[in-house]
C-alpha cells in the first residue's frame, strides 16, 4: 500500500512554444507557520529579589524550557512522536511580561546561546528587551515596569549568525532548548502596605511564547519498532541558582595551541595545533593537546627520585629536549592542576617490580621534584620505576598527548566544593561553579497553538 503523504503527483505537461514542460512535482505535506504560547506563568514575590539583595549580588534566578517538535529516540527500537508535527525553522522566541503590582518592579533577563561545536556550553547572551533612546533603539538585559505596564522580551533566531544555536538538554525523552533566564527585583518596601510583600504576593505575570514553521511528522518504522507519542506538556519553568546562572559565560580555553600561531618563527615546531577536544564532560574533560612542541623536538620519561610517607623510591618523570641540547623536566605550566592528568600513548613505563608486564602511561604533575610523575590513581601516589631505568626520549614532542581535567577524589572533589562555596571563587579566580542553562522544573504548562498559515504548498523541482 502506497502512503499518501509521501506519494509524487505530477499533472498533464503543458506545451509552450512547441516545447512540453513537467509541471512541478508536489506533495500534500505543507509547511505552517505557528505561534505556540503557554497560560500565564505567575511569579509570587517569594520568588522574587529585593533590590537592597540585588545590590549584595544576590538573584533569584528561573528559565523557561520550550520542548523542541521532532522525533525522538528513546531506547533502542522506540521513537517518540511530537503531535505538533516536525520543527522546520525557529523563527522567534519571546515572553509576554505583566506587573501585576502597584510598584515599580525590574526584570533582569537574557538568553544563553552555544556555538556549535559546543553545544552545551555557554558561550555569549542575548539581550531581549528594546527600548527607543532618540532615534536609536537599544538592546537591554534589564527592563522596568511601573503598575501594570507590560513589556515584551524578543529573540529573532532567524537573524542570528549560523554559529549560535539555543541551549538544549535531554530531559524525560524530550529535547528542550532555553528560552531565557530571568529574575524579578522588587523594592524592598511594598509601598501599597508599607511593608515587605507578603511571600504569597502575585508580583509578574509571564507568557512565553514560540514562532517557528513546522511541517506533519511522517516517521517510518522498520520491522521491530515501536511509536510512542510525547507529552503535550511543552513549557516549563526552571529553577537555576543565582547570579552566575544568568550572566557568567564559559570561559574559552586559552591554555593550548595558538588559533594562527606566530607565522615569524625561524625553528620547527614552535607553533602547536589548536586542542582537540575528545568529549567535553561536566566533571572530566578530554583532549587531545600538543604544547610539548613549544618546550622540545623531543620528548621522554626519566627516572625521578620521589619521597611518600618518609619513604623515597624511584618513580618516572616527562622530559624534553631540543635535537642536540640538553634534556629538561617537560613543565606545560598552564596544564599544572591538581586534576590534570597526561597520557602520552605508546611510551609505557615498567611500573611493577614484581612483573614487568605490568606498565601503562599516566603522568600527573608533582610540584615537590617538579616534574609529570608516573601516577597511579587508585593508590593515590607515584608508581614504580626500575632503578636501572635509562633516561630516553624516543618521540617526537609533535605527538598529541591525551590530557584529562577535572580528576580528583571524592575527598578531594567535597574540599574543593566547600572551599569554593565559602570563597565564592575557584582557585583559578574564577566566580564559584558553570553557569547552567536548565534546572529543576517548578512548574510545567500545555501549549496553545495558532496557525498563523502555510508557508508553501509545493516542493520546488529538482535542481
Amino acid at each position: 500500500m502506497v502512503n499518501s503523504k509521501i506519494c509524487v503527483s505530477s499533472a498533464p505537461p503543458r506545451a509552450d512554444n512547441g516545447i512540453l514542460v513537467d509541471p512541478i512535482q508536489t506533495t500534500d505535506d505543507i509547511i505552517e507557520k505557528v505561534n505556540e504560547s503557554s497560560p500565564a506563568f505567575t511569579v509570587l514575590a517569594s520568588r522574587c529579589t529585593t533590590a537592597t539583595q540585588f545590590s549584595a549580588g544576590v538573584l533569584q534566578v528561573q528559565s523557561f524550557a520550550w520542548a523542541v517538535p521532532h522525533l525522538v529516540k528513546t531506547a533502542d527500537k522506540t521513537f517518540a512522536d511530537d503531535n505538533r508535527g516536525a520543527i522546520v525553522e525557529l523563527m522567534r522566541s519571546g515572553v509576554s511580561i505583566k506587573n501585576l503590582t502597584k510598584s515599580e518592579i525590574t526584570i533582569h533577563a537574557n538568553t544563553p546561546v552555544a556555538r556549535q561545536h559546543e553545544p552545551d556550553k555557554i558561550y555569549a547572551r542575548l539581550s531581549g528587551f528594546r527600548r527607543k533612546e532618540g532615534r536609536k533603539w537599544i538592546m537591554s538585559d534589564d527592563v522596568h515596569l511601573g503598575p501594570n505596564q507590560t513589556a515584551t522580551y524578543k529573540v529573532h533566531w532567524k537573524l542570528l549568525p549560523n554559529e549560535y544555536t539555543p541551549m538544549q538538554m535531554i530531559k524525560d525523552g524530550r529535547v528542550y532548548m532555553n528560552l531565557l533566564c530571568f529574575g524579578v527585583e522588587v523594592k524592598n518596601i511594598n509601598e501599597n502596605t508599607g511593608a515587605a510583600y507578603a511571600p504569597e504576593s502575585e508580583v509578574v505575570s509571564l507568557i512565553p511564547r514560540v514562532l517557528y514553521t513546522k511541517r506533519q511528522s511522517n516517521p517510518q518504522l522498520n520491522a521491530g519498532e515501536s511509536l510512542i507519542v510525547q507529552s503535550e506538556v511543552n513549557f516549563a519553568l526552571q529553577e537555576l541558582s543565582g547570579f552566575k546562572d544568568m550572566y557568567s559565560v564559559h570561559p574559552v580555553s586559552a591554555m593550548g595551541g595558538a588559533r594562527g600561531g606566530d607565522k615569524t618563527r625561524l625553528l620547527p615546531f614552535l607553533d602547536p595545533g589548536k586542542d582537540l577536544p575528545i568529549f567535553d564532560g561536566t566533571e572530566i574533560t578530554c583532549a587531545f593537546i600538543q604544547d610539548a612542541v613549544r618546550e622540545g623536538d623531543l620528548l621522554g620519561v626519566k627516572k625521578v627520585l620521589v619521597t611518600r610517607d618518609k619513604k623515597s623510591y624511584n618513580s618516572c618523570g616527562l622530559i624534553t629536549k631540543r635535537v642536540g641540547g640538553k634534556e629538561r623536566p617537560l613543565e606545560m605550566k598552564t596544564r599544572q592542576g591538581g586534576g590534570s592528568r597526561l597520557i602520552v600513548m605508546g611510551l609505557n613505563v615498567a611500573s611493577n617490580p614484581a612483573s614487568a608486564a605490568v606498565s601503562f602511561s599516566y603522568y600527573k604533575w608533582d610540584a615537590t621534584v617538579g616534574y609529570w610523575i608516573l601516577w597511579d590513581d587508585f593508590e593515590q601516589q607515584p608508581r614504580y620505576c626500575p632503578d636501572n631505568f635509562p633516561d630516553f626520549t624516543p618521540v617526537s614532542a609533535g605527538m598529541p598527548i591525551c590530557y584529562l581535567d577535572g580528576v580528583y577524589t571524592k575527598k578531594q572533589k567535597e574540599e574543593m566544593l566547600a572551599l569554593m562555596a565559602a570563597d565564592g571563587i575557584s582557585e583559578l579566580g574564577q566566580p564559584f561553579g558553570d553557569p547552567r542553562a536548565f534546572g529543576d522544573f517548578l512548574k510545567t504548562a500545555i501549549s496553545v497553538i495558532v496557525t498563523i498559515g502555510q508557508v508553501a504548498g509545493f516542493l520546488g523541482g529538482l535542481l
